[in-house]
């Protein structure tokens, strides 16, 4: 039931006031054509540096498996039989970076020259280089090499798979 405002009913205050309007919606969409190129532009920026991205981590996953390889080496405490296997997993990660030609051919001095070349270390030849050498033509009987020794070559091959560089790549 419907019943006529009176004068007598509400707020004396307030008769004569109109209702508010609320104003429409704000629209989500922008209505200057600059903030839509700003837009445009973000989206473009952004898609390419997720592509580039996902391009290097794609690019790298070489590398996350050989260092899970040296990972599962290095839990055999330095038996020889595994160590022996540490400049194959070098070499292999190499021929990935590096054209066959280039990496194949590769042993002794020139091996470890190229090694140092990709990734410089100071006094990598005198000490992990000599060792890596050591453990890739020698014997293991006949290796005399110390845990420490060993270990420092686990060391330079998970530095060197981590940071050396591939020939796209700047130096």
């Amino acid at each position: 039931m419907n019943l006529p405002p009176s004068e007598h009913f509400g707020n004396p205050l307030i008769r004569g006031i109109a209702e508010i309007h609320i104003p429409d919606p704000v629209p989500w969409t922008p209505s200057a054509p600059g903030w839509i190129l700003l837009f445009a532009i973000l989206m473009a920026t952004g898609l390419g540096l997720f592509f580039r991205l996902w391009k290097r981590w794609k690019g790298n996953a070489y590398r996350r498996r050989a260092l899970n390889i040296l990972k599962r080496l290095k839990q055999t405490d330095g038996r020889a039989e595994q160590t022996v296997l540490l400049p194959g997993l070098l070499k292999s990660t190499a021929l990935q970076a590096f054209p066959r030609a280039l990496v194949a051919s590769l042993y002794g001095e020139k091996w470890i020259a190229f090694l140092e070349s990709r990734y410089a270390e100071p006094g990598f030849r005198e000490n992990a280089g000599k060792h890596l050498l050591t453990i890739s033509y020698r014997n293991p009987e006949t290796w005399n090499l110390s845990g420490d020794q060993i270990e420092a070559v686990f060391s330079f091959a998970g530095r060197w798979i981590k940071h050396h560089r591939r020939e796209d790549e700047p130096l």
